[in-house]
């Protein structure tokens, strides 16, 4: 995979922007920018797809730092604070907007950045230049199987993104996490975290998602603003 600034000069403003954003934290036995690297992967494979509907897409390096507090102190585990987050976040959008790009989707690998993510990108909506559209995707809600922490699913992605993934977890923690609930994390040794059901995903199944992410960036260029509101 090579990145935007090896192969243009200049940003085009017609074209859509893609930004890769992951994390940098521990995954047990998987590298510890699994979800960076999923995330750079995806895009890469989405923009082939978009080209072939004749538009035009830059995929821009990834942000390896995200929001990982609840890996703090697992050997590995980089993060960044809510605030260092956000504003690296809104810098980017900035940035972009500054030089005339109107179109940009942040592509999210790490589920932890996901609500902030979001959040700062809506409390910047009043400073956003019209026309400009933001999207804001997480591949893993395209997933119809169950999503973990260095589970199966993930380790399947990486090999079909030709990244080397163990095939089984060193310390497996089988559980389904509740969403909506947090506790402490005492133990500090790498861990994955197994979601009941857990299972390799298809490549078939992999191309429906980086279809279906194809489609809703389309639909985001074609209705532009009034894609954000019911």
């Amino acid at each position: 995979m090579s990145y935007a600034y090896k192969t243009a000069y200049t940003l085009n403003p017609e074209a859509v922007h893609i930004i890769p954003v992951g994390s940098l934290e521990q995954h047990d036995n998987l590298p510890l920018g699994t979800d960076t690297l999923i995330a750079e992967c995806i895009s890469w494979r989405v923009r082939d797809r978009l080209s072939g509907e004749g538009l035009d897409a830059v995929v821009l390096p990834p942000l390896f730092y995200g929001f990982s507090p609840e890996w703090a102190g697992y050997p590995g585990t980089v993060t960044l604070s809510m605030e260092a987050f956000c504003s690296t976040i809104v810098s980017i959008v900035n940035s972009l907007t500054l030089q005339g790009v109107r179109r940009i989707v942040f592509l999210n690998g790490h589920g932890g950045n996901s609500n902030i993510l979001r959040a700062c990108i809506q409390n910047q909506i009043p400073e956003l230049p019209d026309q400009t559209v933001i999207g804001v995707i997480d591949y893993y809600r395209y997933l119809k199987a169950k999503l973990g922490h260095a589970c199966r699913v993930e380790r399947s992605i990486l090999r079909f993104c030709g990244i080397e993934a163990p095939g089984e977890p060193e310390n497996p923690n089988v559980k389904t996490p509740l969403s909506w609930a947090f506790a402490g994390r005492k133990t500090r040794k790498p861990v994955a975290i197994i979601p009941e059901g857990d299972r390799d995903v298809s490549d078939a199944e992999l191309n429906e998602l980086i279809n279906s992410i194809t489609k809703d960036i389309l639909l985001l260029v074609e209705k532009g603003g009034e894609a954000s509101f019911p």
